[in-house]
């Protein structure tokens, strides 16, 4: 390998570390194993009560003995059910964080809005007058001339 080479390869390798350093530091992957790593501890914990809480409940209340056992015909629709109600609650789970979120985020635009319009300096808009104005402005200046002209001749 020539020292050209060798040259090239470092800078190559410095410029990589530092696109990865960039990324780090815009927070995108941080942010996103921090989201895996909730998301898995969610679902563990909507599985449990998907599971332990309202299935072993609905079975205990209905004498249906263990969810593994359910079936219906030679299907085992228990798993199922249980993995049904996981993702339901999940759903609602996401839909409603996604809602606050976005309540959250416009209620404080609203705010934002409503204080820039305060702080804003009113600037009263000028109407442009209608035809219809400019022609009555000429007739009454034409009436005050024609007024003045009468006082004039009449003084004579």
């Amino acid at each position: 390998m020539t020292k050209k080479e060798k040259e090239e390869a470092k800078n190559y390798a410095k410029k990589s570390w530092s696109d990865a350093g960039s990324i780090l530091k815009r927070g995108n992957i941080l942010l996103l194993a921090v989201g895996v790593l909730l998301g898995g501890a969610l679902g563990a914990v909507v599985n449990s009560l998907a599971n332990d809480v309202i299935i072993s409940a609905i079975s205990g209340a209905l004498n249906f003995g263990e969810v593994k056992e359910w079936k219906v015909g030679n299907v085992l629709i228990g798993k199922f059910l249980s993995a049904l109600l996981s993702f339901i609650i999940i759903s609602f789970f996401i839909f409603f964080s996604a809602l606050i979120f976005y309540l959250v985020k416009n209620a404080i635009e609203l705010r934002k809005a409503k204080k820039q319009k305060e702080t804003e300096p009113k600037v009263e808009e000028v109407v442009a007058p209608t035809t219809e104005m400019q022609i009555l402005e000429e007739l009454k200046k034409i009436n005050v001339e024609l007024s003045r002209m009468k006082n004039s001749n009449a003084k004579k």
